[in-house]
């Protein structure tokens, strides 16, 4: 009998394997296959934009083209489940990628991720503002006078813009600005945040609660202030721990603040 009852148990595991199995060849036997959707803006008066997703991989590149290129994909067994949304007026362009249902359960184990990928003719735009909640923002090769990031969990990265202003926030996930220009304002809960430029005579405020913030410039400063407050982890202001640096009349105020994570600027 305990014989028995052990044969049992093992095909009863075997049989949960074999359906395991199954399910995860019935779900990714399609996960490579794209469903693309692409929307071309007409109206070339465009100068303020705002992009919102609550599950999406965001990215906002510069492109020669004359119009703005809206590119939506997804995997074809998803595709279905979100509806994209665009509105114009006048100057003004809104997009918005919503889910058309929660997903309790679901059996497709795809990796693959919705994306949305907005390009934008090379001109001069007076305000982006993007609001994502799960997956990833990328922003390159663009003139924007103001820009306003937010992001609840995924990573941010900004490269090569011109701006006036911008402001970036995350709760959870890593910031990386490089080539950024104008006043810079970044706000992370839990995650690192990198500031790659060429010069930092400028207004600079950046905050985080747990991560570290590591700030490259290829001259130091020539008229600035650098504050520094740390509660918890080491301070290396081009090789000196310090919390206060003052250079020329030290007009532009760098700020750099975390609770748990090492600050250093170099």
């Amino acid at each position: 009998m305990p014989n028995q009852k052990m044969l049992m148990l093992i095909a009863t595991f075997l049989v949960a394997i074999g359906l395991i199995g199954a399910l995860f060849t019935f779900s990714t036997s399609g996960a490579t296959t794209e469903k693309e959707q692409t929307e071309v803006i007409q109206n070339a008066d465009i100068t303020d934009i705002w992009v919102k997703s609550e599950n999406a991989t965001i990215n906002i590149v510069s492109t020669t083209d004359e119009k703005i290129t809206l590119v939506f994909t997804a995997p074809e067994s998803k595709h279905h489940l979100y509806e994209l949304s665009i509105e114009e007026n006048e100057e003004s362009l809104a997009i918005e990628l919503k889910e058309k249902f929660l997903q309790f359960i679901s059996l497709d184990l795809s990796l693959s991720s919705p994306e949305i990928s907005l390009y934008l003719p090379e001109k001069d735009y007076d305000m982006l503002e993007i609001n994502g909640v799960n997956g990833k923002i990328d922003v390159r090769d663009a003139a924007v006078t103001d820009i306003n990031v937010k992001n609840v969990n995924g990573r941010i990265q900004l490269t090569d813009l011109e701006a006036d202003s911008t402001s970036v926030t995350s709760n959870n996930g890593s910031i990386s600005i490089e080539n950024v220009t104008g006043q810079i304002t970044t706000d992370v809960t839990n995650g690192s945040t990198a500031l790659i430029t060429d010069d930092l005579d400028r207004f600079i405020d950046l905050a985080s609660v747990n991560g570290r913030i590591n700030v490259q410039t290829k001259e130091k400063p020539t008229n600035a202030t650098i504050e520094v407050d740390v509660k918890n982890g080491k301070v290396d202001i081009f090789g000196q721990d310090t919390r206060h640096s003052s250079f020329g009349e030290g007009e532009h105020l760098i700020k750099l603040e975390t609770v748990n994570g090492k600050i250093k600027v170099e």
